[in-house]
């Protein structure tokens, strides 16, 4: 999850860019609404009914492929028990570590300066 502002993985520069060889991006987190997308190049999400849009067409002169967009919001539900062992299994590295974890620190420290920023108190 983004929560600052970065630079696009993918700009209307680069799908228009004459070298671009690039044809099939596939955007999981579906972010098309927040001012943090980082793949500013679509306007909607696409559909189970839909799951494709090309969002560039080809271009036979310059021997640039069509780019196609797939960003289904709910994508991991297609295999719900491989998406949720895969998650798991990437978690439990993280909750190994509580609570003393370099992560679980920085967690700690974030909500600490988020009660201070709200004037409220751990305590």
């Amino acid at each position: 999850m983004v929560s600052s502002p970065a630079p696009p993985f993918v700009t209307e520069e680069d799908l228009d860019a004459p070298s671009r060889r690039l044809s099939v991006i596939s955007d999981v987190t579906c972010d098309v609404t927040s001012d943090l997308n980082l793949l500013p190049i679509y306007d909607d999400i696409t559909t189970w009914q839909e799951p494709v849009r090309e969002i560039r067409p080809a271009d036979d002169a310059s021997g640039r492929p069509a780019v196609r967009m797939i960003a289904i919001d709910n994508l991991p539900s297609l295999l719900p028990a491989e998406a949720a062992a895969t998650y798991s299994a990437d978690l439990l590295a993280t909750l190994l570590t509580l609570p003393d974890g370099e992560v679980w620190q920085r967690a700690r420290a974030r909500f600490a300066l988020a009660l201070e920023q709200e004037g409220l108190s751990a305590g």
